[in-house]
């Protein structure tokens, strides 16, 4: 599995083993728990960020829960 935490929650792939020497060397991180996002919302959060790319620079912190938004803004 790849995961990837982005500003609009977790995403994540299957990546057959086979597919791994596809990718370049990524960093491993201690087991990630998987947030239970399914393949509808995770493309729903790419396409949240997408969009918040869009709108400009840190257009995506308004996107972010506050308590989040804060760290982000540091």
């Amino acid at each position: 599995m790849v995961y990837v935490e982005t500003p609009a929650g977790q995403l994540s792939w299957h990546v057959a083993a086979a597919d791994v020497e596809l990718f370049p060397p990524l960093p491993r991180a201690p087991r990630c728990p998987w947030d239970g996002h399914g393949t509808g919302e995770k493309y729903a959060r790419l396409a949240l960020l997408a969009a918040a790319e869009r709108a400009g620079a840190g257009g995506w912190r308004r996107w972010l829960p506050g308590r989040v938004r804060r760290r982000a803004a540091r």
